[in-house]
């Protein structure tokens, strides 16, 4: 399916110009790691298995740089109950990964650190269940940390 029209966010989202979109198909700028997946849910759409798919993916600008985005595509059916069109509504959500990469980052971090500590460190809640600890308080304990840690 082809474009019947695209709004400025999505052309400024992809660095494409309206006219430049109108001439493209969707696949055209989706991540080929992302292609298979959304081309196997199109096709349960189209079919009418699914009446509506919501999935967070990534797209292609025109520079090659990668978009996260949140989709949600709902059809538009003709009186036949065949499909006239689609609706989507694309959310940019390349911030959120980016915080979400750099949570994880300092997590991964701050793990490495806890091992490094030649002491035993551990945490609880106010509930006192070990929610983490680290190799010299599994060592001092005498357990395994799958013994430890709910």
């Amino acid at each position: 399916m082809r474009f019947i029209d695209v709004n400025d966010f999505f052309c400024e989202m992809l660095g494409y110009s309206r006219q430049e979109l109108m001439g493209m198909t969707w696949p055209e700028f989706t991540h080929p790691e992302d292609l298979d997946t959304d081309l196997a849910n199109y096709t349960q759409l189209l079919d009418g298995k699914i009446n509506r798919l919501f999935r967070i993916k990534r797209h292609l600008s025109k520079d090659g740089s990668v978009i996260w985005v949140k989709l949600s595509v709902s059809p538009i059916s003709n009186e036949d109950g065949s499909i006239k069109s689609l609706v989507v509504f694309v959310q940019d959500m390349s911030d959120e990964k980016r915080l979400e990469q750099a949570l994880e980052d300092s997590l991964a971090f701050l793990e490495r650190l806890l091992e490094a500590v030649p002491n035993p460190i551990w945490v609880k809640n106010t509930e006192g269940i070990f929610l983490t600890c680290n190799k010299a308080f599994e060592d001092y304990i005498g357990l395994p940390r799958d013994h430890i840690v709910w």
